[in-house]
């Protein structure tokens, strides 16, 4: 193991300011951290250029980070006493996100809050008065918030916020209005007769509840130079119709002064049996993945015109949950009933190199892939495993593919699994495993 002197000064340190805990555990499994690997299938020779970056941690504060390759690794060890952690700036933007909310303030700034007045006025002493209200009683189309994020664009706009800014007398506030007005009167999705909203008021207290849940849009966006190109997939039976050219891909501009609310359009009308899965790009062009009839498709347009440069359909998907992964060069296309797909970016247009089938939870963040040439490489944290212990999950797996399929993998069991008594915070979703191909 390397050691550093900064980080044995630390270690020191938190031994003498009361943190002992932190070099007990340092020094029992800190000098001798290892990886052993439990073969599943294949020969690991396949793993061969492949390296990881692994980082393990107890309680935020003392971390394991190594470095793996199939030839050996090395790791270093840090301590930050205030249990900070340094993750990598992600240079990617959320593009445009829609989600139903209804607000409410200690203001009366939107109807909710009118609505709950209202039943405020019937309570009479220390009781509780309770009522269900139709929610098209207040709302003719679901309030929607927006998030924007493109670069140097940063905004959150709903009802509340638009409300807020409304009373703000200056240009910016002002512009924030405009955009809001125009992004909500383009998206108008009617509220469904039998939503509910239960509201209790008491005489210190107030809860609401829409009982028939709020319907969720779930967004997605890529944001290419001059605009960004979004949609929402929907489990709801909802009214799409009022939108200007239906369910779809819409394009909003943005330049150097901020976004172009005016030039908000429906580029892209889905089809009937069309649902929408992920929108990523490929070289400066326009990916975009659906289900089609059962059918798993990636579509690739010029952004521009929209005009179809390519079209793939890659395997039968009839429902089920798929997940995209997009690294450098390359997408990779994965389904819960198990297929998965790796597709190239050779200039702005996909090739397929790799195939299989998974074995993961293919919605789980923490798995990472890279892509070198025809081989595929798959690494994450091992949730459920006899080589982790209760809920650390120390051990991680490694899966390489190739054009016929998986070629090895394996899981690799942690040396700090051995320290007793065992470490009491081992934080999951701080376990972190970053794969990368040499050459």
């Amino acid at each position: 193991m390397k050691w550093s002197m900064a980080a044995f000064l630390a270690l020191l340190l938190a031994a003498a300011v009361g943190l002992p805990a932190a070099a007990y555990y340092a020094a029992r499994g800190g000098e001798a951290v290892a990886y052993t690997p439990v073969v599943q299938y294949g020969d690991e020779s396949a793993a061969e250029g492949i390296e990881l970056r692994v980082t393990r941690d107890w309680d935020w504060r003392l971390y394991w980070n190594t470095v793996w390759t199939p030839e050996g690794s090395e790791t270093e060890l840090t301590y930050k006493s205030d249990g900070s952690y340094y993750s990598p700036p992600d240079s990617r933007y959320d593009g445009v996100k829609l989600r139903v909310q209804f607000e409410f303030s200690s203001a009366n700034l939107t109807r909710l809050d009118r609505a709950t007045a209202e039943l405020r006025s019937e309570l009479d002493g220390d009781g509780t008065v309770t009522k269900d209200i139709k929610l098209s009683d207040w709302y003719d189309y679901y309030p929607i918030n927006f998030d924007i994020d493109f670069p140097d664009v940063d905004i959150s706009l709903g009802e509340l916020e638009a409300a807020s800014y409304a009373s703000i007398r200056d240009g910016h506030a002002a512009e924030k209005v405009k955009l809001y007005e125009t992004l909500s009167t383009f998206f108008r999705i009617p509220v469904r007769p039998e939503d509910t909203l239960t509201i209790s008021v008491g005489r210190y207290s107030v809860s609401r509840r829409v009982d028939n849940g709020i319907p969720q849009l779930e967004s997605m966006s890529a944001v290419l130079d001059g605009g960004c190109y979004f949609t929402f997939g929907c489990d709801e039976e909802l009214d799409l119709s009022l939108i200007p050219g239906g369910w779809g891909v819409y394009r909003l501009p943005f330049d150097e002064n901020g976004v172009r609310a005016d030039g908000l359009e429906n580029v892209y009308s889905f089809g009937e049996g069309v649902r929408p899965l992920h929108l990523g790009k490929v070289g400066d062009n326009l990916a975009l993945h659906t289900e089609e009839d059962g059918m798993y498709v990636v579509t690739v347009f010029e952004p521009e015109s929209m005009s179809v440069l390519q079209r793939l359909e890659l395997f039968e998907l009839d429902g089920a949950e798929s997940a995209v992964y997009e690294g450098e060069g390359f997408a990779a296309a994965c389904a819960e009933s198990g297929e998965l797909t790796a597709l190239a970016d050779t200039g702005g247009v996909y090739e397929l190199r790799a195939v299989g089938e998974t074995f993961w939870d293919v919605e789980n963040d923490s798995v990472n892939m890279a892509l070198s040439g025809d081989r595929l490489a798959v690494a994450g944290n091992v949730y459920e495993s006899e080589y982790s212990f209760y809920d650390d999950y120390l051990a991680f797996f490694l899966a390489v593919y190739g054009p016929d399929g998986l070629c090895y993998r394996g899981e690799y069991a942690c040396s700090l699994e051995d320290i007793e008594p065992r470490p009491m915070a081992c934080r999951a979703f701080m376990n972190e495993v970053y794969v990368g191909i040499r050459g």
